[in-house]
């Protein structure tokens, strides 16, 4: 898993897609559901982030990392299950399923409590909306967002600025 997630930050997904295929195959043999967990979500990433991405695959490698998740210790689970849903919602929005995109990040939503991911589940769901042409309720999700802003990443800040944009454009508020 060490390895592949070296390969997975060099985007080498192929050679970090077969270490975890090897990974998860040692540890379905052992009682360590943590490392189940990480191997799944790393596959589905890898699965997720190929320049032709495979979302099906991606998605089998969520669920299953979900069931693992289900074994572990419940704060621990929920810290992955919220970043699970949070990409099971993004394959959802990349196929144009934008209700299912909102189901899966208001599932991310029940597992944390982290301002930061709260923050990036309501700018998921403001983006899937504003997909939908839905520009008012896509923006009480923004301010939701906005209201958590100090706790995201600069890349996280430029996103939520960028939809922000996409809502005000669509509302046909170009001069804010």
């Amino acid at each position: 898993n060490s390895l592949a997630n070296v390969f997975i930050n060099t985007s080498n997904f192929d050679y970090a897609e077969e270490f975890l295929v090897k990974a998860n195959s040692v540890f379905a043999k052992t009682d360590n559901s943590f490392y189940s967990v990480l191997a799944n979500l790393n596959l589905g990433i890898c699965h997720f982030s190929k320049k032709i991405p495979d979302y099906p695959k991606s998605k089998g490698a969520f669920k299953t990392a979900l069931e693992y998740c289900d074994l572990l210790e419940p704060k621990k689970g929920s810290f992955y299950k919220a970043w699970i849903y949070n990409y099971i919602g993004a394959i959802y929005y990349k196929n144009g399923h934008y209700q299912e995109a909102i189901d899966n990040y208001n599932m991310s939503l029940q597992y944390t409590s982290d301002p930061m991911w709260e923050s990036i589940a309501y700018m998921n769901i403001a983006e899937s909306l504003i997909a939908e042409k839905r520009y008012d309720k896509a923006n009480k999700w923004l301010n939701k967002s906005i209201a958590h802003e100090s706790t995201l990443s600069e890349d996280n800040m430029l996103e939520l600025n960028m939809i922000r944009a996409s809502a005000f454009n669509g509302n046909g508020k170009y001069d804010k």
